[in-house]
């Protein structure tokens, strides 16, 4: 028998518990995080050195004003830099780093179980946790904020763009989050990797962009639309890969960072259309690099023969089958996505930038990307599944930036080394791609062109036979789900 003093009789209303201060529809991951971080002293230090750092950067900003040393001009600017650079410390760095803490707690505590038994997806959790920090940054936003509008009183500075700049940012602490989250997924190795490159790159991409648009002649608002929409693509696909790492092999995030890839593809359609020229250029360069890769993340993955994951084709008919060959988990249908996306994607790229003229190449420098890609998939097969074929995927492409790095130095002389090296970097597209990013003009380059996409699709013609087998083993499972309704977790005949 239940003695809890907050047992009450039949058909009474229940006392409200004490400790229930978040409303019922706020998700259970959300409200466990938020508490947690809130509490936590990274979180309290973090807020505390933050209004003290910008207190004392008000104080001296003041103080140096009526001192008269300096124009008033200057003495804005500067401590404008000033408190631009604590304020993105704080929201960028420090507060998105404690996403990947969590994950990392999380999996290293043996604490996901747990969770899952509390019947919360992987989504669930992971975009719980993403908006616990995301809440925790709009904290420290909202402090900082009375700072911001201090300073329009100072005189000298554009209030309006400012705000603009502040909205970036916190775009830009949504992006890092999540990116920061997907890392944490990944091996000690591939981590380290990767988080630098996701600081340096993400924020320095939007960031540069969000003051580029802000000190532009033109309104900065007219840009905002195209910052948002890459923002949120950004940080939906960096959500579904850190979903994706703590989720079981019978939830298919293979289809959701596909089709968050063919999303990404209409608005670079969409931008070289209707957005201004430096908006749409912004978009597309973005999406060409989130979708490559994202289509080399895919190309090293394996099949799932699981009826849960094909099952939902199985309902649609033969547009569901259609759809398993490019949506399912696995290399082939990965290459079939890749074949798909790319037209369209080439679309947006050749639309994208009508102003630029022939000698720039755009073309020619998407297809090398292309086959660049597309390339070490035949040497990848060679190798058992799993991460030996990521490593061998990755070794190839290393090898292609060796050759180019060593044929570089050589290009002045006409030794035999140098023709050796000139005709590898013909050979493999990558390298061919970096020598063409590195030359001027388009005489010349016609045969290189052509002998690295002749090299891809050679390369492919012998993965046709391997190809058209998967595929017909993902149509064979497909039909298999339509049958095995009650057993959507049981493993499906190859």
């Amino acid at each position: 028998m239940n003695t809890s003093p907050l047992t009450t009789a039949a058909g009474a209303k229940p006392d409200r518990w004490p400790g229930d201060d978040f409303p019922a529809w706020i998700s259970p991951m959300l409200v466990k995080e938020l508490r947690q971080g809130v509490q936590s002293g990274a979180f309290a230090w973090t807020f505390i050195l933050l209004q003290v750092a910008m207190f004392l950067l008000m104080t001296f900003w003041v103080l140096n004003r009526s001192a008269g040393l300096q124009s008033r001009i200057d003495v804005n600017q500067f401590f404008h830099g000033f408190f631009w650079m604590l304020f993105g410390l704080a929201a960028v760095i420090a507060l998105p780093m404690r996403a990947s803490g969590s994950m990392a707690a999380e999996r290293m505590g043996n604490t996901l179980d747990l969770l899952r038994l509390t019947h919360l997806s992987s989504t669930q959790i992971v975009v719980g946790k993403w908006l616990a920090v995301m809440a925790q940054v709009l904290l420290i936003a909202a402090a900082v904020l009375p700072y911001l509008v201090l300073q329009y009183f100072f005189g000298g500075l554009d209030l309006v763009v400012d705000l603009f700049s502040f909205l970036v940012v916190l775009l830009v602490a949504a992006v890092m989050t999540a990116a920061s989250m997907a890392a944490a997924g990944q091996s000690p190795v591939t981590r380290g990797l990767l988080t630098p490159l996701l600081l340096i790159g993400v924020s320095n991409s939007l960031v540069g962009v969000g003051s580029v648009f802000g000190t532009a002649v033109l309104s900065p608002w007219s840009a905002l639309p195209a910052i948002v929409a890459v923002a949120v693509l950004l940080t939906a696909v960096m959500l579904v890969y850190a979903a994706a790492a703590i989720a079981p092999p019978a939830e298919n995030h293979a289809a959701r960072v596909r089709v968050l890839a063919l999303v990404a593809t209409g608005l670079a359609l969409v931008a070289g259309a209707w957005f201004g020229p430096m908006s749409a250029s912004f978009v597309i360069a973005v999406t060409v690099l989130l979708v490559a890769g994202i289509a080399i993340a895919e190309l090293t993955s394996d099949p799932v023969e699981l009826a849960s994951i094909h099952a939902p084709f199985a309902r649609l008919g033969p547009f569901g089958r259609l759809a398993a060959m490019v949506l399912t988990p696995g290399w082939a249908t990965a290459i079939c996505f890749t074949l798909l996306v790319a037209p369209f994607l080439g679309l947006a790229v050749v639309s994208g930038f009508p102003g630029l003229p022939p000698t720039a190449m755009i073309p020619e420098k998407f297809i090398l990307g292309v086959a660049a890609i597309l390339f070490p998939i035949s040497l990848m097969l060679r190798f058992p599944a799993g991460k030996t074929r990521r490593i061998v995927f990755i070794g190839v492409q290393i090898f292609s930036l060796v050759i180019f790095f060593l044929q570089s130095p050589l290009g002045f002389s006409n030794t035999a080394a140098t023709e050796i090296f000139r005709a590898l970097t013909n050979l493999l597209p990558l390298a061919a791609l970096l020598n063409l990013l590195t030359v001027s003009g388009s005489g010349g380059v016609e045969p290189m062109i052509t002998l690295a996409a002749g090299t891809t699709a050679l390369s492919l013609v012998f993965v046709v036979p391997r190809l058209v087998r998967e595929l017909a083993a993902v149509d064979r499972r497909v039909a298999a789900a339509r049958a095995l309704p009650a057993a959507p977790h049981r493993s499906l005949p190859a």
